[in-house]
Order: structure tokens, then sequence, then C-alpha cells
């Protein structure tokens, strides 16, 4: 293995270029250089915040030493180019290699593809280059906006869309000017072999998160990831070493993780899949869990399977938060109250119990309105062991089939409230997530407009979630089903996504294992908050068969073995029986079949039946909820059986 030093890089080039023609691959350069073992002098702490301006400037002194001059990418990312003769050629790099530039075409096309657009999107495309990726965008439909830093690549690029008539509108601009576009409107952001000239990529993450429609997603493939620094740094192989060299070239590579982590600091939850240029993966993300859910479905049906899960995203978000001294919202005191039924006051980081005298601390902006003796002791101590269960299950591993299931069932489960239902005078109105874990509900209302509270009895995960959300915040609030912290008839919309059937009462003597009583202090709390307009939403509740014996009930087997927390699934005549009971109904009950919706609702006790099995509404053909619920329940279902700030939503 040859050994390389910053001395002997200008001479390395020199002999590539004068004895090779500047090719990297011609005969004879591997058995002479390859592979490359470079030695550098420029300290580099890789045990720095890796986000942080001091490791960045370490590896700006390491770029000077190896390129040879200051980094200044305006001048030291350009390329040598024949503008005129390229204008007419076949193609922007003038190259009639077919299987180099099939390639080209194949991954470019695949990671449309794995967007799932509609058709004629407005789409950008970042680091352009010669115009090939823009040129395959617009044959494929799409009206790009493409950018890059290049002012002959950009004359390129603009002479050959006039010629052929292709939309494409091309702007001279650098990762750093993206803000300068206009917000809204992109459908998608494309990269292609071009994220890896970018200086700080969760900061292009960030710009580009306005510059996208709330369901965009930002895609890439042919980008160096690698494993060779523990989170980022400069590339070190010959073909970068050269490259930054010769001209000045940014070339960096990171690791999966952590490029996980700078999307998921603003957050977007990136998947990996097979079917990159090369052989490497393509990336996609979304800050819509749906959209991120489609995307996944649809490289699946492309014969892509997923890559690369996280091994050390936790670690990453744990030790580099995004944002230690986040702001939070203040609380929202006057409708809260004490589990004793009183009011409360805040004073300093504590809400104190105006009929009690209790203190109830405030973490973090997250209000922890409970005590030991609020509710079961079990309870208590099954909380204590969700400490430290944070970041790292922020993001679900859809490589691990129960929870790909189980991500899969909640987008189908929850989808409805965003995509099937519109809704008025949102500002005004209170929206609260029973079980809130990672939040992906809640944070979607807080952006439409909603007041929006995540409720759940373990505070570290909304917590994070928070801290992660980049849009609107949204209230907080720690505390058990049994014992909801609002008062009276506050809330417009209470929901839970698999949640009920953890429920259990709040006096611990009252519990028994397999009993439908266990649910209803919290379905009588979600009475007692509503309003007399409010609406319930019960998503995703396991359901068992009719006439299941109890000895044959899995999930309290293994609850009662120590194997799992607690839940109990139930019969639908079991459910129906605790609403009577409790004196409220779901306005929407769903569950899933794979990944087929089922849906009722209730009409004075009665069920209604909206969508079935069979009637083949999927998240990926949700328009057919609307059409369905009309044929099975009649058009006038939602003026019937909906609060009047709430309607379907036609297509």
């Amino acid at each position: 293995m040859p050994e390389m030093n910053s001395e002997k890089l200008a001479e390395f080039v020199r002999i590539i270029d004068e004895e090779y023609a500047g090719d990297l691959g011609a005969p004879g350069v591997a058995e002479r250089f390859y592979p490359i073992d470079f030695k550098f002098e420029t300290p580099v702490d890789q045990n720095l915040n890796p986000f942080a301006p001091e490791y960045y400037d370490q590896q700006r002194a390491l770029y000077r030493e190896i390129a040879g001059r200051e980094l200044n990418q305006c001048d030291g990312e350009l390329h040598p180019v024949d503008v005129p003769s390229l204008v007419s050629a076949p193609n922007p790099l003038g190259l009639g290699i077919p299987n180099f530039l099939s390639e080209h075409v194949r991954a470019i096309s695949t990671m449309l593809g794995v967007a799932d657009l509609a058709p004629n999107p407005f789409v950008l495309d970042l680091g352009a280059g010669h115009g090939l990726s823009s040129e395959i965008l617009a044959f494929c439909g799409c009206i790009v906006r493409a950018i890059d830093i290049d002012p002959a690549l950009g004359e390129l690029s603009h002479l050959r869309a006039a010629a052929r008539s292709l939309p494409i509108q091309r702007s001279v601009l650098s990762y750093d000017d993206i803000t300068t576009i206009p917000d809204g409107g992109y459908k998608a952001a494309f990269f292609f072999q071009s994220l890896h000239h970018c200086l700080k990529p969760w900061k292009l993450i960030a710009d580009l998160s306005t510059k996208l429609e709330p369901n965009g997603v930002i895609a890439f493939t042919g980008e160096p990831i690698q494993a060779g620094w523990r989170n980022w740094g400069l590339r070190l192989d010959q073909e970068s070493l050269y490259v930054a060299r010769k001209y000045g070239w940014f070339e960096s590579g990171w690791s999966h993780d952590f490029l996980r982590a700078c999307f998921m600091r603003n957050g977007y939850t990136l998947h990996f899949v097979s079917g990159g240029h090369g052989g490497g993966e393509i990336g996609f993300a979304a800050l819509d869990p749906a959209k991120a859910a489609l995307c996944l479905v649809k490289a699946q049906s492309m014969g892509l399977t997923e890559r690369f899960p996280e091994t050390e995203i936790s670690r990453i978000m744990s030790q580099y938060p995004a944002d230690a001294d986040a702001a939070y919202l203040p609380l929202d005191v006057p409708a809260l109250r004490s589990p004793a039924g009183f009011a409360v006051r805040q004073q300093g980081h504590t809400l104190i119990c105006e009929g009690t005298g209790k203190p109830y601390p405030i973490v973090e902006g997250n209000a922890h309105i409970f005590n030991a003796e609020d509710v079961p002791q079990y309870l208590f101590e099954e909380g204590a062991s969700f400490d430290g269960y944070v970041e790292s299950s922020l993001i679900p591993d859809m490589n691990n089939e129960i929870e790909r299931a189980y991500a899969n069932a909640k987008t189908v489960n929850t989808e409805l409230m965003f995509s099937a239902l519109e809704y008025s005078d949102v500002e005004q109105r209170r929206v609260v997530e029973l079980g809130a874990w990672r939040c992906e509900s809640i944070k979607r209302f807080a952006d439409m407009g909603f007041q929006s509270y995540a409720v759940d009895f373990f505070p570290g995960m909304v917590n994070a979630a928070l801290r992660l959300h980049r849009g609107r915040p949204f209230h907080r609030v720690a505390a058990p089903l049994s014992v909801l912290p609002f008062q009276d008839q506050t809330i417009d919309l209470l929901y839970m996504h698999a949640t009920l059937h953890h429920a259990v009462p709040r006096r611990a003597e009252e519990f028994a294992w397999c009993d439908p009583h266990n649910m209803h202090d919290a379905l009588c709390e979600a009475r007692r908050v509503l309003k007399p307009d409010g609406a319930l939403f019960l998503l995703g509740e396991g359901v068992y068969p009719e006439g299941l014996p109890i000895a044959e009930r899995e999930y309290e087997k293994r609850a009662q073995a120590g194997e799992t927390p607690y839940k109990s699934w139930y019969t639908m005549s079991e459910y129906e029986r605790a609403f009577e009971k409790a004196g409220i109904y779901p306005k929407l009950m769903s569950n899933q079949t794979a990944l087929e919706l089922e849906l009722h609702s209730y009409d004075e006790g009665k069920r209604v039946d909206l969508v079935k099995i069979g009637d083949l509404v999927t998240i990926g053909a949700y328009e057919r909820l609307e059409q369905m619920a009309a044929w099975n329940a009649g058009a006038d279902w939602d003026i019937r059986l909906l609060p009047a700030w709430m309607r379907i939503r036609h297509a």
C-alpha cells in the first residue's frame, strides 16, 4: 500500500496527468498507486461534536493541507468545459459510452421512481453539474429548477434546454444561496453525485425544508457514504485526493448514521434502499411520515430492499442534540388541572395544585402532572423502565419485521386524519394525542395550526421528538390515561393510536387481566374533557376475534410473563360494552388487515361501517375512502356522524 502525504500530492497529480492523460483508471495506475495510504498532519479530533464549528474548522484545515489552497467553492468547484461542442451533443457529458451513461440514467430514473411523484411536479435538481440529471428529470415529466455553482455548466444547461424545449430553469447558486429560492411549491429535491460537495449538510437540509411542500421528498444517489470517519470528513481515496489537489473540489463523506442524524435533526426519517448508482444505495426522506411510508412501499414494489439499519443514531442524537436551548411553548395553564380536579398555577418550573398545594415539575417544558399516588404502583415502576428509551426508538427499524409492521399499520390507521378529513377554525381548536410516543401525528396537527398536545405517561420520547421537530411546536404533558390533565370540555379532538388497550384503572384494586373495565377510567376521562361538539378517534386498537377464550389471549400472557409492557386486546363486542358503560363512542374507529383499512363510526350507539375489508382502501389508494364510505353509509355520513367543524375531504 503506497504511502502518500500532502508533499507528494503535487507529484501524484503531475504523473497522472502527464503519464496517464489524467485517467485514474488507466492501466498501470492501480498497480503503481492503489490503494493509497494517505498520512496527514492536520489534527482532527473525532471525539468533537461533528456539528460544531470546532470540528468543521479542523476539516477545513485538512482541506487546506490536501488542496494546497484556501477553501473557496466559487473558484474551487468549477469544471473545465467546452460549451459550444456540448450544446448539440446527444448528452451534456459529450460521451458515447453506453455502459457508463446507462448506469447514470438507470440510477436517476430509479431515484425518481422511488419519490413517487404526481404528474408534472416542480422539483429541485441540486448540484446539477453538466445537467444530465436535469434532462432525465425533465424527460420524465418534471418541471426542473436546477442549481449549480458553476456558471459555465449553467450556460451549457440553459442552451441545451432551450434547444430542446425542456422545462429546465438553471440558476448559478451555491448551496448557501438556497435561501434565496421562494419557499414552498417543490415536490422533491434531488441530488445526484452532488450532496457530498455540501459543507454542512445538516444546514442545507434545514434550508430545503422551507422550499418543499409539506409532503415533499429529499432523495439522493451516487453519494460516497462510507465509514472512514466516525461521523464525517474529507475522503482520502485516490480520486478525491486528485480532484481536491488539481481543481480544489471539496470531497466529503459521511457514515450512514451521521447522515441519518443530519436529517433527523430537521424532523426527517431517512431510509436507504438498494438500486443506487454503481451498486450503492438510494436515500430518501420526508417530513410527512405517510409520504415516507409511500416511498418505501414504492421502492419495495420496484424490487428494492432496505439497507443499512441505524447502529449509532441514538449516540449521535443524544450526545449532540439539535438545540440544547430550545424555546418551548408556554404552558396552556388555564386548560390544565391537577389529578385532584383542581386548577393549577405556574410558579417557575413547577405547577401548583390550587386545592391541595401539591407541586408538579415542569421538565424541558413538559409538565409532569402526576405523582406516585396518582397511578398504580406497578405502572409508576413500569415508567422507570423506559428511562433512556428515547432517541434510539424515534426512528422505527424498518429491517425489524415487528417494527416495520407497526409503522406501516400506524400509517394506514392515522393518515385518514390528514388525507381524508378537513377542518375549520383550526387555530381555535385543541387537539390531544394520548400515547403520543414518536409524535408523528401530533406534530402534523401543530403544523396545520391547531393548539396541539402530546400526552404520554413516558415523557422522554415526546421531549426528544419536539427537539427534532422544526415546525410549529406542540405542548407536552406527562400524565396517565386514567387521570387526564385537562379541564372539563376543553378539547375538540382527542385521538389515540394503539393506546387504549394499554389503559388501566386509576385504582389498582379494580384491575383484572382481560377485563374491558380496565378501559373505563380512560374512556370516562375522554368524555369529560371533550367539548359537546368534540370527537374521539380510536385508531389501530388491537381486536381479538369474537369468542376467543381468555386462556388463548397471547398479548396478556406475554405481559403477565414480564416479556412485554402491559397491553390487553379485546373483542369488538368488549370494546363496545366499554363504550356503552362509559357513555362515549368514538366518532371514528379504524383498524387494518395487512395494509388495508377498516373504518367504523357510531350513530347513537349503533356501529356504522364506513370502510370494510375488501373495499381496497390502502395507504396508496386513500382516494377510495370517500367513495366507499358514501357507498356503505350514505353520501351524507360525515354530516350525520361527525362534528360540524370536521368534514370528509372531497377528491
